[in-house]
């Protein structure tokens, strides 16, 4: 990577620069015009010294129809000037968008190619917080890293050659405290920058201490040391604080400084021309011209000394980075790109020849290891966890050994290629990761080596992720390689796979997993249609065996089913809403709407309250023992808690006491309960027919 940000733009954006940079020069001229029409139309239009009528655009006008044409032409180049910023601003932020999202793709690429010791000293919490929070704050100053000064530089230039031209003395007080301001805003800048990168820095050690805390967690809750893992996060808050309060008192006296200066100028404005007008040396129309332009100057003048500001902050944050992510280290960069050939077999006996792995501590992990392995036979590794990991490790080309060799059929294992060793080696160990996504996705990524060079699912465009150096892959795409399992097609790779699955003993927890979710019925739009023929069959079953059927409580949306509970028979359904939730069902307006309605909200909350009372009772006011709360799934301690006050309440008080709060507590009770699991026998017949009612 690029040492310094600009050499990094300059590189990844050169054409992108130039074109702003064209149409930036091109917006003077329209500029510098808008800049002129006020004097105009103060000297001309107004005062009248031009003789009427005039010339103008190729037209005689009177000084009435003047005036309006130069108004209209100053709407014309208010609207002109808006376009090119307009114009220019996209077209900057979206080149800035593309750089950063190189940037990004860029120091992930680096974090694949990172040594796996280096793991070891470095944080995830790190790595996140650089990737995600200090690239975007590099991303601001990419958009206006070229674009600003020239734009902004080139109004100021501008401007102050319009004031010039008017009259050499008001230009030069327009100027008279710039040198000032740039004597003293570096100096201040400098000071600012180093707090900048010791933020950097420390906010960096605060990010990894909240990510040792989260992983340590329990090292923490074991060794009682809580009080003071909460002392050394202070100190590093403490630590922040300080450097954060300097940096702002810093920015905010340079800021006040420059407001003050930049009122100054005004008073030398109205000093100078008021002399000069009063000497006949300027028109009034020029100062008030001036003073329009000079109102435009603080615009320019205080971004540049923004875009100053934001340069340092750019620059440190920038070579952090690169710091961070360019390691000597690093593993070759032919690891991250596609090969094209096909992976050779691994035949013959796996040997080990006096291989020894050493830290980067310089101790041992693995000392002249040597042993051999048939084809088809079977290792057993006797050792601790770190020597067992290291020489899986040496295996399958994540750890290079430092004296010895390994050999597969005779031939040296570093000979074979990263895809050969990848797709015919299999590894699973303990620090194995779980990847955010389906069973699916996590038990096929070892078979994720096909990838698409010639196809495009239409989703990805391809164009925009080559300008932004990113991936020309297809994710969308499928990407498994079966040649690998030596299956022919997706239904000789489900038979495989269920096969597995059944291997690893994953099949009766698959099948569990699989009766409570819910399906993308997009994505398997045949699912339905046989889930309505499996049920079809197991009616036709039950109908036939009459001890069968009678295990089965069938739905029947005219009959309360006495298995599930009363909310469900109220619903019909189970909740896909968190709304719907049935330990929250008292707190659904629409449920409890309905329930006034029909006259069983106090019915409801009786139910819960008799309910409340055996189980305060059956539980005692001693702390619950856990097995008999697992028999009343609906009572954990914390709804424990919360019954015992209302049955308190209304103790002491009375029903009519209780709030709404404690109602939809009692209501969502009732809704919890299941008939044949929980014989508190409240549900009885007549209940259970109004709710199929309501239903």
């Amino acid at each position: 990577m690029e040492s310094n940000i600009y050499a990094f733009i300059w590189r990844y954006s050169k054409r992108q620069q130039i074109i702003i940079t064209l149409i930036t020069l091109a917006s003077f001229p329209f500029l510098y015009y808008s800049l002129d029409l006020p004097k105009i139309i103060v000297n001309d239009a107004l005062r009248g010294k031009s003789g009427f009528p005039v010339t103008y655009l190729g037209m005689q006008m009177d000084q009435t129809t003047y005036l309006v044409a130069l108004c209209l032409m100053f709407l014309i180049m208010l609207f002109i000037n808006a376009f090119f910023l307009q114009t220019v601003n996209t077209y900057k932020n979206q080149m800035s968008e593309r750089m950063t999202r190189r940037l990004r793709f860029m120091l992930y690429q680096r974090i694949l190619r990172f040594p796996l010791p280096h793991f070891q000293r470095v944080s995830q919490g790190e790595l996140s917080t650089m990737l995600a929070g200090e690239v975007e704050l590099v991303r601001e100053f990419i958009a206006d890293a070229i674009a600003l000064p020239i734009f902004q530089g080139g109004t100021l230039l501008v401007i102050l050659s319009f004031m010039f031209i008017q009259d050499p003395i008001l230009g030069a007080a327009s100027i008279a405290l710039i040198p000032l301001q740039a004597y003293i805003i570096p100096k201040l800048q400098r000071r600012i920058n180093l707090l900048n990168k010791e933020r950097v820095n420390r906010a960096r050690a605060l990010s990894g201490r909240v990510g040792e805390s989260v992983s340590g967690i329990r090292d923490i809750r074991a060794n009682n040391t809580a009080v003071f893992t909460q002392a050394d996060f202070s100190r590093h808050l403490e630590g922040l604080y300080k450097v954060r309060y300097e940096l702002f008192r810093l920015k905010y006296f340079m800021k006040a400084l420059n407001v003050f200066m930049l009122k100054l100028t005004p008073f030398l404005f109205y000093l100078v021309g008021g002399l000069l007008i009063i000497n006949g040396r300027l028109t009034v129309g020029s100062l008030v011209a001036a003073l329009a332009a000079y109102n435009n100057l603080t615009t320019p003048w205080k971004e540049l000394l923004k875009y100053y500001q934001r340069r340092g902050d750019a620059d440190i944050k920038y070579e952090q980075l690169v710091s961070s992510f360019e390691l000597s280290t690093l593993l070759a960069e032919k690891k991250l790109e596609y090969e094209a050939s096909a992976p050779e077999r691994l035949n013959g006996e796996l040997v080990f020849e006096n291989v020894t792995a050493i830290d980067d501590d310089g101790a041992k992990t693995l000392d002249k290891v040597t042993f051999e392995v048939k084809p088809g036979g079977r290792l057993a590794v006797v050792s601790g966890a770190v020597g067992r990991d290291k020489l899986a490790q040496c295996i399958t080309h994540m750890l290079t050994p430092t004296e010895g060799r390994i050999l597969v059929g005779g031939k040296p294992l570093s000979a074979y290629s990263d895809k050969t060793v990848g797709t015919r080696m299999g590894y699973a160990g303990a620090d194995s990761y779980i990847f955010d996504g389906t069973v699916g996705y996590n038990t096929e990524f070892s078979l994720q080596h096909n990838v698409p060079v010639d196809r495009n699912s239409g989703n990805y465009d391809l164009t925009e992720a080559l300008m932004s150096g990113n991936s020309p892959y297809d994710i969308q795409e499928n990407w498994r390689d079966l040649a690998i399992l030596n299956c022919a097609d997706e239904d000789a790779f489900a038979a495989w796979w269920f096969e597995v699955i059944k291997a690893v003993e994953l099949e009766d927890s698959m099948f569990q997993r699989a009766l409570g979710s819910f399906p993308d019925l997009s994505r398997h739009p045949h699912l339905s249609e046989n889930i309505f023929k499996a049920r079809d069959a197991v009616l036709k079953q039950l109908a036939a065996d009459p001890e069968l059927s009678a295990l089965v409580n069938q739905f029947d949306f005219q009959s309360y089913n006495p298995n599930v509970s009363v909310g469900s028979n109220l619903l019909f359904g189970e909740p896909r809403d968190g709304r719907f939730a049935l330990n929250r069902l008292g707190d659904n307006k629409f449920v409890r709407g309905v329930l006034k309605e029909a006259g069983l909200d106090d019915r409801f909350r009786d139910i819960g309250l008799e309910v409340a009372r055996e189980v305060v009772d059956l539980f005692g006011d001693a702390e619950a023992d856990q097995g008999l709360l697992e028999r009343f799934a609906f009572v954990d301690p914390m709804a424990l808690a919360r019954l015992r006050m209302v049955v308190n309440k209304v103790r002491d008080h009375g029903v009519a006491k209780l709030g709404d709060a404690d109602i939809a507590e009692l209501i969502s009770l009732t809704a919890q309960l299941i008939p044949q699991r929980h014989r508190f026998g409240q549900i009885d017949e007549g209940f259970q027919k109004r709710v199929v009612e309501v239903r």
